[in-house]
């Protein structure tokens, strides 16, 4: 069911938009109740509530006696809430990295962060905060299916999409994310070159847009090394190392493969795992990840790319004040291009 914006949302929204496009300037003097009942022909207790809430979100002051005016919006704090799939834990270590990233970008503008777990495809409790008037912006890390994204549209809600593209409405809204294709085309070659001629792909992503990429990467990696029935190659599962371990483990000696590109190190780790269970060797299966989640630990032996995930989060949450604040966007998709970091897992020796 599509949810339509109520008039009194809709005339908030229009003030909201002149005041950030700078139609009604800072200190500039606008409309009493009475004049905006007037003007929008509405009843004076729904033009009251339109003011009461332009002054609570510090968009408007009310001065005993002489009248209502425009605040200064430099002054203003942001509300942004952030949306990720519900599935993955808080701590997960791709997300702690995100919120790192947006969270480089608060000495320039002044924002409050809010964070939401709903199950994918889904707004869930943000409505609320939508239609209540108590968002300025939204950070989406999910799939929203079309009646989201026409609810988005028709309460004109400022927002930046991070890793997966919206598939409806056209490309209206911008996109932050990194280049999953080439985690798989180039982890691809470079096993290749190290000898690899049987490698496999495990790939964890919920978004049809990263899987899309990763997949599509493979395959075309794939192709152009000679390796044939690329799909038969490819393992889908979820994130966590239990379900890649699993794979490694049912399919060894079934399956013929000597290598294994994942779209996350975190599965990375349940393939190095199921490795030692079958105590083989990098020799005999090579293994690369993507994120360089453990870069840290004195035993990293595994072969990764580097994603510059806080880059993405400060990105996206730059992207997404320019929107609130009506300044130009440079381009609408920003895909980040990983870096390759080779280590022990993946050197045939």
């Amino acid at each position: 069911m599509v949810v339509m914006a109520t008039k009194s949302n809709q005339i908030k929204s229009l003030l909201v938009s002149k005041i950030r496009q700078g139609e009604f300037l800072p200190g500039e003097k606008i409309y009493s109740e009475r004049k905006l009942a007037d003007e929008y022909k509405i009843a004076r207790a729904t033009a009251a509530k339109i003011l009461e809430e332009l002054e609570r979100e510090n968009f408007i002051v009310r001065k005993q006696g002489k009248g209502t005016f425009v605040n200064d919006l430099s002054r203003k704090i942001y509300n942004i809430a952030y949306l990720y799939n519900r599935k993955f834990p808080a701590d997960y270590p791709w997300m702690t990295k995100l919120l790192a990233g947006m969270e480089r970008h608060r000495g320039s503008r002044k924002f409050r962060l809010n964070v939401y777990g709903e199950k994918e495809g889904d707004l869930g409790h943000i409505k609320e905060d939508i239609t209540g008037g108590r968002l300025d912006g939204l950070l989406i890390n999910v799939e929203l299916g079309e009646a989201n994204m026409i609810f988005l549209e028709q309460h004109n809600v400022q927002a930046v999409f991070i890793e997966n593209r919206p598939r409806h409405l056209g490309l209206k809204y911008p996109v932050v994310g990194i280049d999953h294709f080439q985690v798989s085309y180039r982890g691809v070659k470079h096993l290749y070159e190290q000898g690899y001629r049987k490698i496999i792909a495990i790939c964890g992503f919920s978004g049809p847009t990263t899987r899309e990429g990763f997949i599509k990467g493979f395959r075309e990696a794939i192709a152009e090394c000679g390796m044939s029935e690329a799909d038969e190659r490819i393992f889908q599962c979820d994130w966590s190392s239990d379900a890649s371990r699993k794979i490694i483990l049912e399919n060894y000696g079934r399956v013929e493969f000597d290598a294994v590109i994942c779209s996350d190190d975190i599965q990375a780790s349940g393939v190095l795992s199921a490795r030692n269970e079958l105590g083989l060797t990098q020799k005999e299966l090579g293994v690369v990840g993507s994120g360089n989640l453990f870069a840290v630990r004195d035993d990293a032996e595994l072969t990764t790319f580097r994603t510059y995930v806080e880059d993405v989060g400060e990105i996206a949450l730059r992207k997404l004040l320019d929107l609130i604040e009506h300044k130009p966007i440079d381009v609408l998709q920003k895909y980040i291009e990983p870096k390759l970091i080779i280590r022990k897992s993946s050197i045939r020796q």
